[in-house]
Formats: C-alpha cells, structure tokens, sequence
C-alpha cells in the first residue's frame, strides 16, 4: 500500500569539494610558491657563492629569509590541502557523491607535487641565472 521508497539521489558536493581543494593546492598556491622562488633567488643571487654551495652554507639566503619562510608556508599549505584533497576525492569516489569531481580531484591532486616541483625548479634557475637568457634583471 505505500509503494515503493526512491532512494535519494547522491548529493555531488563532496567531490566538486574536493576538486576545488585540489585546484588550490596545485594551481594556485604553485603559482605563488613560483613567484616567491623567483624572488627568493634574485634576491639571494648577490650573495650567493659556490664555495658555500659546496659546503652547504645556506647563509646567502639571509637577505631572503622573510621570503623563504612564505615559501615555506605556501608549500606546506599546499601540501595539507593536497592531502586533504586527495583523501576527499577518494572518499567521493567510494560514496558516489560526486564521482566525476572526485576522480578529477585525485588525479589534479596526485600530479600537483610534480607541477609544483617542477615550477619551482625552474623559476630558481630562471631567477638566479638570468644572464643565461640574454637579460640583465
């Protein structure tokens, strides 16, 4: 006599979450730690040395140390809301709240270390070296 009950359909905001998470993390917070190792080394660049490269002196970054503590907390923000993510779009994926975001929010999750790796690598040569690329900055 009641008929049969409709489950409720899944609601997706867990995984469109966790997709915006994981695009902060790997878009957005890489896009400030690249500037800020752009800064760090131009601002270290008159002071570094190899001898204190070899010996692994990092007090050429002295001039700089406001600037690496950002970095540092950039990275580490970055990092927190990686995983954050990562575990959230796993999550979604499991529960079927929102898969598509979930699957997205994984894979931008798992490959956002790498990006920010590799950004950052190359706005340290490009920021410390830049007679390399014909300008004097």
């Amino acid at each position: 006599p009641y008929g049969s009950a409709v489950a409720p359909r899944p609601q997706p905001a867990l995984g469109r979450v966790a997709l915006l998470l994981a695009l902060v993390a790997s878009v957005a917070l890489t896009a400030a730690a690249t500037v800020l190792a752009w800064q760090i080394a131009q601002g270290a660049r008159a002071t570094i040395s190899t001898s204190a490269l070899e010996s692994g002196d990092l007090s050429f970054l002295t001039p700089v140390r406001d600037l690496v503590l950002w970095f540092e907390i950039t990275g580490w923000a970055a990092t927190a809301l990686g995983i954050w993510a990562l575990v959230q779009g796993i999550v979604a994926i499991a529960k079927n709240r929102g898969r598509g975001a979930g699957i997205a929010a994984v894979i931008i999750a798992g490959l956002g270390p790498f990006l920010f790796g590799i950004a950052v690598y190359i706005a340290l040569i490009i920021g410390a070296a830049p007679e390399l690329f014909g300008s004097s900055v």
